[in-house]
């Protein structure tokens, strides 16, 4: 598998910053599996997380990357390279839904058969 598994308790010693965990997956939906993905990037290594939700049918993923630890990470945020901004694009993929783009200054992903407000709200609740 291209992903490893681990579990939400294992995560803060492999990810570095803040987790992103979503407390409000689709209705119906419990976290299933947890996994992450080391990717050699440039000049640093990346890593992304998968969590897995389900409801016994169908199923829904959120991917966050580890924030970049940046010489500027002590600018205000205005001040930051501008293609670091928060931006969130919504594509429909046949029956799926699928948010990719930047929340929390870190790229994210998720998708899954369920609306695109539920995703949406996933994301939100992942910032709080």
């Amino acid at each position: 598998s291209l992903w490893t598994e681990s579990t939400l308790d294992e995560l803060p010693q492999i990810v570095s910053g803040e987790l992103m965990i979503p407390v409000a997956p689709p209705q119906g939906f419990e976290l299933l599996a947890v996994g992450y993905r080391t990717n050699a990037g440039l000049g640093q290594d990346q890593t992304w997380v998968q969590l897995t939700y389900g409801d016994g049918v169908e199923q829904a993923f959120f991917l966050f990357r580890e924030k970049h630890q940046t010489p500027n990470s002590g600018l205000p945020q205005n001040l930051m390279d501008p293609m670091e901004e928060d931006v969130v694009r919504s594509l429909p993929v046949g029956p799926w839904s699928v948010l990719d783009g930047r929340a929390g200054g870190r790229d994210v992903v998720a998708a899954g058969r369920v609306t695109e407000a539920d995703l949406l709200l996933m994301l939100q609740s992942s910032l709080d």
